[in-house]
């Protein structure tokens, strides 16, 4: 056991306080959702071997853990993937995992941060996938993540980013895949996406007050290979031009895709 090299216990019982010394040639090590506590975090910072760590669902499980605990993990320089998910977070713990210069995947969905908790994240060179959705990180997120020149993926679902706040995020030329859904980025935020945003294949932009104007802009992109663009108050004419516009779309959405358009055109062409 002494040479395991992946250990994956997510959903455990009864692992806080666990000494995981005996695993000390670990490169990765999920704990998702497991009975854990501070100790844990201590006995995990020991593993420098790690590349990878799910540490995800502690901050709301487990109210003995606080954000500053983070700092056990400042060891683990090695990390190329770190999820945080519903762990809570704030700006001391952000500048701990900017210690984590090799990261090239970091998730921190749903963690508490605000905008200007953020600012470590532009020193994260390598990064090129990153996750903050379900925070309120709104226009200064906005302006911070918007350094991180070599992200491909970026989710920012639900973070009161408004027009501006996609404006911002579009000097990322190089995203490939963007999850912005519930943004309020409207029409204009639309339009900033569709004329600078030309990498995307993945587009994710639902519940955004786009109407037919939006999605007019959003026609254009015609290198997409994935949209969901439902929730945007769309009639039957708007969403036929994207079908008409957009032919290299899948009807493949992943689990938290919504409807495909071709199935939205389909329900409001039926009667009601």
């Amino acid at each position: 056991m002494t040479s395991l090299k992946e250990l994956d216990l997510e959903g455990g019982k009864y692992l806080a306080g666990a000494d995981l010394s005996p695993f000390s040639h670990l490169t990765l090590l999920c704990i998702d959702s497991s009975t854990a506590d501070a100790d844990t975090l201590r006995h995990i910072g020991a593993l420098t071997r790690l590349r990878s760590l799910d540490i995800s669902c502690m901050g709301l499980e487990h109210p003995s853990y606080k954000p500053e605990d983070i700092v056990q993990l400042s060891r683990l320089t090695s990390l190329t993937n770190l999820h945080l998910i519903r762990t809570a977070l704030d700006a001391g713990s952000m500048r701990v995992l900017s210690l984590l210069t090799n990261l090239e995947v970091l998730d921190i969905e749903d963690t508490g941060l605000c905008g200007a908790d953020m600012a470590a994240v532009s020193t994260l060179t390598k990064l090129h996938h990153l996750c903050c959705g379900y925070s309120k990180l709104a226009l200064t997120g906005a302006m911070h993540i918007a350094k991180c020149q070599h992200l491909r993926t970026l989710d920012v679902m639900d973070n009161d980013l408004g027009p501006e706040g996609a404006r911002t995020l579009t000097v990322l030329t190089g995203l490939e895949n963007l999850i912005i859904n519930n943004n309020g980025i409207g029409a204009m935020g639309a339009c900033y996406i569709a004329n600078n945003l030309t990498a995307l294949t993945n587009l994710h932009i639902a519940s955004n007050e786009l109407g037919p104007t939006g999605a007019a802009h959003i026609a254009c992109m015609t290198q997409l290979k994935r949209l969901d663009i439902s929730d945007n108050c769309l009639n039957a004419e708007a969403l036929q031009f994207l079908v008409t516009s957009l032919h290299r779309l899948s009807d493949d959405l992943p689990w938290w895709g919504r409807t495909s358009l071709a199935g939205q055109l389909s329900w409001l062409q039926k009667p009601h």
